[in-house]
């Protein structure tokens, strides 16, 4: 299985996509949103995001993981905390499972799926919604982030991806 990571405090998502994939299997992706409330300490947010995905590999016998990189133009708090996340899940991650999470940037793998993205939070609108056409299974914009996110990891590994471009 191939784990795509959507990196966020709030909803963070992910996405199993089988190395065996096809337009037909919808049905097999298997995915998850992790939600924590702003206002508890970050150490445990970030403690218990990265548990949740080192279970969620365990559970999908992940042989890869891509995680949504953090936008290095942007400077704010929530950047650095998404770094600083994105941190100990990968620290977890290769600790608990070996796993060495290879970064992807989210606009590349909104690119490669739909062909051409609008900028901003639309861009999670439109991803969002084509995935919702692929398959009813998408729950939020974190899953379908997330399985962008596998999605381009596929094309990097030589594997078959969804791709409008």
């Amino acid at each position: 299985m191939i784990v795509g990571i959507d990196s966020s405090l709030t909803a963070f998502g992910l996405c199993a996509i089988p190395a065996a994939f096809s337009v037909h299997d919808w049905n097999r992706l298997k995915m998850r949103t992790v939600v924590t409330k702003p206002g508890s300490c970050d150490a445990d947010r970030f403690a218990h995001i990265a548990r949740c995905a080192v279970s969620f590999c365990a559970a999908m016998n992940a042989d890869a993981v891509f995680i949504e990189d953090v936008p290095s133009l942007l400077r704010s708090k929530s950047t650095k905390r998404l770094t600083k996340l994105s941190g100990v899940v990968e620290h977890e991650l290769r600790k608990n499972l070996g796993l060495e999470p290879t970064l992807v940037n989210i606009s590349s793998a909104r690119k490669l799926l739909l062909g051409s993205v609008p900028r901003g939070e639309l861009a999670k609108v439109v991803v969002f919604e084509s995935c919702r056409s692929f398959s009813p299974l998408f729950e939020d914009d974190a899953q379908a982030d997330a399985f962008a996110v596998a999605n381009y990891g596929r094309s990097e590994m030589g594997l078959w991806a969804v791709s409008a471009a």
